[in-house]
């Protein structure tokens, strides 16, 4: 059996059977993009039914979420992962760090769904100040509790975020506001 074909057993149809592989150039809509051309794979069935891969089956949609990323110039999940790593974070205290839940930032770095343009541009402010922000992270003890991200001034839609870290009684604030992030979502 070559690439192009693969035994599955289609539990709808309670049987197995050769599929043969199909690539599927469609338009798709996310979110406010109602034109978005993605290859899909699909694999007919000797009827001539289009399935998914039983194997795989969100391959399709994983594919649509990172032509969604790339049009809209947001980060990719590997990006997003490879500066937690970067920093030598956790995801739960990256996700602390940004103001965001460690789950959703999970999903997020799964490719489960998609960032809102706000989280997106809380990423990119790291990243692009991820010097800035290993130098904070090495000025104190990890393990401490001191380490976290407050939101302030949210009722005019201004929300201010500083990264505060305590070594010896003294404090440092470090801060970024939504002027840079654009609005929360």
């Amino acid at each position: 059996m070559s690439v192009l074909e693969k035994e599955f057993y289609n539990p709808e149809k309670e049987k197995t059977e050769i599929y043969k592989k199909k690539k599927v150039l469609e338009k798709i809509k996310i979110r406010e993009i109602n034109d978005l051309v993605v290859v899909n794979t699909y694999w007919e069935d000797p009827d001539g039914e289009l399935w998914v891969d039983f194997d795989n089956p969100t391959e399709n949609k994983d594919k649509d979420f990172i032509a969604y990323r790339k049009r809209v110039n947001y980060m990719q999940p590997s990006e997003i992962k490879g500066l937690r790593a970067e920093l030598n974070l956790s995801i739960r205290d990256f996700a602390e760090i940004i103001g965001i839940g460690f789950s959703n930032l999970s999903k997020i770095e799964n490719n489960k769904v998609i960032q809102t343009k706000y989280q997106d541009n809380l990423f990119k402010y790291m990243k692009d100040n991820v010097n800035t922000f290993k130098n904070k992270l090495n000025e104190y003890d990890k393990s401490s509790e001191n380490r976290h991200i407050t939101a302030a001034n949210q009722k005019d839609y201004k929300v201010k975020y500083y990264f505060n870290v305590e070594k010896n009684s003294s404090l440092s604030t470090f801060s970024f506001d939504n002027n840079m992030l654009g609005d929360a979502a």
